[in-house]
């Protein structure tokens, strides 16, 4: 049996008890204007289809954030729903050498038709929001099946540790390490190292960091953004080539 098939067990085992949190990707965030609406916080289920999970504070308010794809493909008029919120109608897009800078969006929450509507993660700006960093982990050997003939070493040495800065709901600061989640349109997720308001040894946060749970489905690594990158190592070392990271080891 492949590991996509033993991810996609575990995704059936989790996926019914994972509690659902949201972050976005700190360096893709477009500002978005919400009229009409003041600031609140709501009690919403973790999970939409199993309520034993709990609830958490969904802080609301006239100011949000969108990731800036989303945002791209958004068009005037057009209805989405934004995720434990409601629907909503994009009043207008403002635009900065064609990339959006900002939206307006209208609520029309008496509509619950959402049949047909793109459904959007976001969060609202506010200081409770936490910083996350959400890891991914390739497989360090990059071809799935080798040859009778191939040498393994010409297929590792590549990047196999991509870390993407998010802003997180204030939720995620109640994670404990080892606790099992899904973050919204981005995947499950398991707790490595929980926040820190100020860590013991410089008094500045810790970020909530997350370490990604494959779900058995062929995923490209993340896309680098602003704040989406491979995760430092202390030496480069060239891509395809064992002898040189066995020479750094030795």
């Amino acid at each position: 049996m492949g590991w996509d098939k033993i991810w996609a067990i575990n995704k059936k085992i989790i996926d019914p008890i994972a509690p659902r949190y949201t972050g976005l990707a700190k360096g893709a965030l477009v500002p978005v204007k919400v009229i009409g609406v003041e600031s609140s916080v709501k009690k919403c289920a973790k999970h939409p289809k199993n309520t034993e999970v709990g609830e958490k504070d969904v802080y609301y308010g006239s100011s949000v954030y969108l990731e800036g794809e989303d945002a791209e493909n958004l068009k005037p008029g057009e209805k989405i729903t934004m995720i434990n919120w409601g629907n909503m109608l994009v009043d207008h897009i403002s635009r900065s050498d064609s990339k959006v800078t900002e939206v307006a969006l209208k609520p029309v929450l008496e509509d619950t038709d959402f049949k047909k509507t793109v459904k959007l993660t976001w969060l609202a700006d506010v200081p409770q929001n936490i910083p996350a960093v959400a890891l991914h982990y390739d497989n360090i050997i990059s071809k799935a099946v080798l040859g009778k003939d191939e040498d393994f070493k010409n297929y590792i040495g590549h990047q196999t540790v991509f870390e993407t800065e998010l802003i997180g709901d204030p939720s995620l600061g109640s994670l404990k390490k080892g606790d099992i989640i899904q973050l919204q349109r981005r995947g499950y997720y398991i707790c490595d190292s929980p926040y820190q308001a100020a860590s013991e040894f410089t008094g500045l946060p810790m970020p909530c960091m997350l370490i990604n749970i494959p779900d058995g489905r062929l995923q490209a690594p993340p896309t680098p953004v602003a704040a989406s990158s491979p995760a430092p190592s202390s030496t480069p070392v060239p891509s395809g080539n064992a002898d040189a990271i066995l020479s750094q080891i030795n």
